[in-house]
């Protein structure tokens, strides 16, 4: 997860995806969510207003803006980046992280990670 201390109210959420069958529709955000892909092809699955349920192929680059308060999920292999605006954020997806992230290996590989925006001042 990351923000920004100039924009509290915005959220990035990293999302690995590993499921090769169809994704159960387990993510539901009160607010509006941006997805883009960064790495590998999942698919996004989610319901229309009639209960439909549609799927879309992504690849690297694609991104999927998925509407307030409609199930959606994804299969395949791949990794995406979600942003929102921090509307509806709780304590639910604090729980919801402390359960699905891989916090040894996330904490791992940012203490010698050198990537960075750009902006910040070289240490």
């Amino acid at each position: 997860m990351a923000g920004a201390p100039q924009l509290p109210d915005l959220v990035g959420l990293y999302l690995a995806v590993d499921r090769e069958e169809r994704a159960p529709l387990d993510l539901f955000d009160h607010g509006a969510s941006h997805f883009l892909v960064t790495r590998g092809t999942p698919t996004a699955w989610w319901t229309e207003p009639d209960g439909t349920v549609r799927e879309q192929p992504l690849a690297p680059d694609d991104s999927l803006w998925v509407a307030p308060c409609v199930a959606h999920g994804f299969s395949g292999a791949g990794a995406l980046i979600k942003l929102g605006n921090g509307e509806g954020y709780g304590y639910l997806e604090h729980l919801e992280l402390n359960h699905t992230v891989h916090r040894e290996a996330t904490l791992r590989r940012a203490r010698h990670d050198r990537a960075d925006w750009g902006y910040e001042p070289a240490t």
